[in-house]
């Protein structure tokens, strides 16, 4: 047996103080959502998680299988 859902992070580029996100995050992300389809995965939630004074940024992403 497999588990049901997947959470999981992904780094996103230092932003400092602009509010702008960065395409080549969005293009990870994308990517990342994509392969994760194909595995058999449907995007639950996800959120943008930052430190403070965004010096550090993460994308927790939560999946659910679908077969279930």
């Amino acid at each position: 047996m497999y588990n049901r859902y997947l959470t999981e992070t992904v780094d996103v580029s230092t932003k400092w103080w602009t509010g702008r996100v960065k395409e080549g995050d969005i293009a990870v992300l994308s990517e990342l959502l994509e392969k994760r389809y194909n595995e058999g995965w449907d995007l639950v939630c996800y959120d943008y998680v930052m430190t403070y004074g965004q010096l550090t940024a993460q994308f927790l992403i939560t999946y659910k299988r679908r077969d279930y």
